[in-house]
């Protein structure tokens, strides 16, 4: 998959096009598009789907090691848990993947 892909489907995530990100990821499962075939089920409120692909990212780019893509996934993963009101896990999952995405730079997600 080519990295420009990739990123038109993470702009078409922060447009609220779900369906559009899925489309330009389809049939790929490596790291990248397995986060955001993760966080496009997530706005389409499919959940447990959501939750799979975005523990199977985490394993996958924690492989190619892409410590800041997998904390991103990590990020996402807590906040599908606070949505669902787990709050226990949500607020160490949340505190850990703040504390990771801060250790690696990324301050725009660690809020």
């Amino acid at each position: 998959m080519r990295g420009s892909e990739i990123q038109e489907a993470a702009q078409a995530l922060d447009a609220g096009d779900a369906l559009r990100a899925l489309s330009l990821i389809e049939g790929r499962n490596d790291g990248h598009p397995l986060a955001i075939r993760g966080v496009a089920l997530a706005q389409l409120e499919e959940l447990g789907a959501a939750r799979q692909h975005l523990r199977r990212a985490m394993i996958e780019l924690g492989r190619m090691g892409a410590p800041l893509h997998r904390a991103r996934a990590a990020a996402a993963l807590a906040e599908i848990a606070a949505g669902e009101r787990e709050l226990s896990v949500a607020v160490t999952a949340l505190a850990e993947a703040a504390d990771e995405l801060e250790s690696l730079g990324d301050h725009a997600n660690t809020a």
